[in-house]
């Protein structure tokens, strides 16, 4: 994208203008509260059936690592690379050699609460709705 029209009318032609724009627009959109939650019966959920205990423990006892694998395992291959490029084919067909150190990766974040901000990113590729996109919301 060469030029991109703000929101306050104005026209951006550099790309730190642009990226400001952008940042700045889902910056806003992020957290953001909906007064109107149709999608959530609140009577139902606080009315609503409880976990038994035992059903409750098996939440939050520790991951094992044939879970792991069941996860990884019901992901489709083709599935988006993460930071790193390796998509989910290359960590199921290295997994001999990777399942350790997947395993302890996994299980340190639910020791600790704490996942490696690697693990935890994300890249949004922003794709115009039409090819005469002017503004961010286009």
């Amino acid at each position: 994208m060469l030029t991109l029209i703000s929101l306050n009318g104005d026209i951006l032609c550099n790309k730190e203008d642009i990226a400001k724009e952008i940042l700045d627009f889902y910056t806003n959109l992020v957290g953001t509260a909906s007064m109107d939650l149709k999608g959530i019966n609140i009577p139902c959920v606080v009315s609503g059936k409880i976990l038994s205990r035992e059903s409750g423990l098996d939440l939050v006892k520790p991951v094992s690592k044939r879970e792991i694998w069941e996860a990884l395992d019901g992901i489709g291959n083709t599935k988006a690379p993460g930071l790193d490029g390796f998509n989910d084919f290359f960590f199921k067909e290295s997994w001999q050699i990777v399942k350790i150190d997947v395993f302890e990766a996994i299980q340190e974040f639910f020791r600790t609460g704490r996942m490696h901000k690697a693990l935890n990113c994300s890249l949004i590729t922003l794709i115009p709705k039409s090819g005469e996109a002017k503004t961010i919301k286009d």
